[in-house]
């Protein structure tokens, strides 16, 4: 019986130090399980924290967590202490209001994968859209963390640049459509359509920007053609005007580069154009002056013939009255003709209105077209040429451009020579 008491304190003391282990070993387990809880307890805080930033949420609040320090007399504290884990026990031994407050954070995780996947995956198509390869902008890649931020970047770098092009290009077309003449409508240009629901929500679609571009075409094809048309004139009408000494070269013209130097000598051909129409107007003016002056002596040509076939009527009926006169004398000249270069005569009568004289010169010694000085005390008076003889007489006419004075009966006539 006393070893049986013996051995029985042995095991009891044996057992008590293997409870005094064991506590030792389960105080040290507890230890690490409440420290990891814990870390774990703020780790989701924090986690939820970050989640919660910016997102729209208001999660944080209901994810505290103040971890106990006996040496500063901090108790644990928190929606996520254990005591709130004790608390939220039901009736089922279940810890179910606990269990949604932890889905609620999960819930948030996956809330906010799904956004990021759907923003990779539009960022990509914009990337594509704006021109980017499927490599360069691949949604796999954004949606990766380590090279997300990359990617995004070199899709934010080219949508920047398309914008930098964008804004260049439409200024280049709203200044230059000014410069033509025909202004775009910039609105159009750089807003979008929008629309608005009953609510008063607005929506905005695409830009309206085609009419306004195609419009711009049309203008600028149209300055096109009118200079191609300007410059095409240009050369015909110099090929058509071959008798100006062009200092134009026509081939310029149409040179996009060259064709200012075209126009400046293009101006000084024109101006010496105008001045050879100056002096056009000049000389026609100065034509039509002479022609008035012409169809005046026209006129007084009319005059003097028509004065003239009156003067051959009046010598036609003196030469039949002098035929008669010579037939009734029966007066006829013949033989060999000798002109006396010391011949003399002398005016017997004057017509003063058909501008001859009859002189006592005949047939015997004057012929037709002789020509005479008249005479006065030794003065030149005038010059006659006859035009006809007759046996004891003949009739001269007086030159105009010989006679200085008027001519009388009884003058002297005599031969040039004399």
């Amino acid at each position: 019986m006393g070893g049986a008491n013996r051995i029985l304190a042995i095991v009891a003391m044996i057992l008590a130090v293997v409870a005094v282990i064991l506590s030792f070993l389960l105080f040290q387990r507890r230890a690490e399980f409440r420290q990891r809880a814990d870390k774990l307890a703020a780790t989701v805080a924090d986690m939820v924290k970050s989640l919660d930033q910016d997102s729209g949420t208001v999660l944080t609040k209901d994810f505290t967590f103040t971890p106990a320090d006996k040496a500063n007399g901090i108790k644990e504290d928190g929606s996520l202490a254990a005591k709130a884990f004790r608390d939220a026990k039901g009736e089922d031994g279940q810890y179910a209001a606990f269990q949604a407050k932890l889905d609620q954070a999960k819930e948030l995780a996956k809330n906010l994968n799904a956004q990021r996947n759907a923003l990779a995956t539009k960022l990509a198509e914009a990337g594509v859209t704006l021109g980017m390869t499927d490599t360069e902008a691949a949604a796999a890649d954004l949606k990766a963390v380590k090279k997300g931020a990359e990617v995004a970047g070199r899709v934010a770098e080219h949508a920047t640049a398309i914008r930098t092009r964008d804004d260049l290009l439409l200024n280049a077309v709203i200044t230059s459509s000014k410069t033509i003449g025909h202004p775009v409508d910039e609105k159009a240009l750089r807003e979008r359509a929008q629309t608005t629901d009953a609510k008063g929500n607005v929506t905005k679609g695409a830009y309206v920007c085609g009419p306004v571009l195609g419009e711009y075409d049309k203008n600028v094809t149209n300055l096109n053609t009118r200079a191609t048309d300007y410059a095409n004139t240009l050369t015909q009408e110099i090929d058509r005007i071959a008798k100006l000494q062009w200092t134009t070269d026509k081939n310029v013209i149409k040179d996009e580069k060259e064709y200012s130097g075209a126009m400046t000598t293009l101006l000084n051909d024109f101006d010496d154009i105008n001045q050879k129409l100056v002096q056009l107007e000049e000389t026609k003016a100065q034509l039509e002056e002479k022609l008035k002056e012409l169809k005046a002596m026209s006129m007084d040509l009319e005059k003097s013939k028509e004065e003239l076939d009156k003067t051959k009527g009046r010598l036609s009926e003196i030469e039949g009255q002098l035929k008669k006169l010579a037939q009734s004398a029966g007066v006829s000249g013949s033989g060999d003709f000798i002109v006396n270069p010391n011949l003399e005569g002398a005016v017997m009568q004057i017509d003063r209105e058909w501008s001859f004289v009859i002189l006592n010169l005949g047939a015997d010694k004057v012929r037709e077209n002789m020509e005479f000085l008249v005479v006065r005390d030794g003065n030149y008076v005038a010059k006659v040429m006859v035009s006809k003889a007759y046996p004891r007489f003949s009739i001269a006419e007086v030159l105009p451009e010989g006679k200085i004075k008027d001519i009388q009966a009884n003058d002297k006539v005599i031969l040039p020579k004399r």
